[in-house]
């Protein structure tokens, strides 16, 4: 069996590269995640307000058919 002879230096600093390349990509994932996140709450607010938009449009059309059967209405009773 070969003895096998380690090269401590280079470990050492093969697990200090490691380390400070994991610390790195934890940073990098945290910021993404927090972009993330941010764009999640605008989605979320732009939903809204075309919910809200859309419930107003609902409304106006409602409305807008009532006036229209009205309108009919009073045709009918005039011929």
């Amino acid at each position: 069996m070969d003895d096998k002879i380690f090269d401590f230096a280079k470990t050492k600093d093969a697990l200090s590269q490691l380390s400070a390349d994991l610390i790195e990509l934890s940073s990098a994932v945290k910021i993404k995640q927090t972009k993330l996140t941010a764009n999640q709450q605008q989605a979320e607010k732009t939903i809204q307000n075309l919910e809200l938009k859309i419930a107003e449009l609902d409304k106006s059309l409602q409305s807008a058919i009532a006036e229209i059967d009205l309108i009919n209405n009073y045709i009918e009773e005039a011929l």
